[in-house]
């Protein structure tokens, strides 16, 4: 990605009750795996052990293959902890906040 642009969101708590930065998915997804394919992604933590990535490819086709796919998956599972279940959904659009904002990370485990 040339320019990130919008929010980072909420930080990701791993297993160990440690924090993971928004920053470490932006640069994992947008920067290192991102073959110029990605047009948005985000990333949800539906539980401690649970990450899903949602991807957004450039042209649209929710046929799209994530290339590096067992690589992000371990990179994610390395930070967040080895039992950690990451989901990949490669979709057609990621709608903004109820701001208008584009938000990177969404937690929705409570600080523990």
């Amino acid at each position: 990605l040339a320019k990130i642009a919008g929010r980072s969101g909420n930080s990701i708590y791993n297993s160990s009750g440690g924090v993971v930065s928004p920053e470490f998915f932006i640069h994992l997804i947008g920067v290192m795996h991102n073959d110029g394919n990605i047009s948005k992604f985000q990333v949800i933590q539906e539980a401690v052990d649970h990450i899903v990535i949602r991807l957004v490819p450039f042209d649209n086709t929710i046929t799209y293959e994530v290339q590096n796919r067992e690589a992000i998956e371990q990179q994610v599972m390395t930070a967040m902890g080895e039992k950690c279940r990451v989901e990949i959904r490669v979709e057609e659009s990621i709608e903004p906040s109820r701001t208008g904002k584009h938000l990177y990370t969404i937690s929705k485990v409570a600080k523990h």
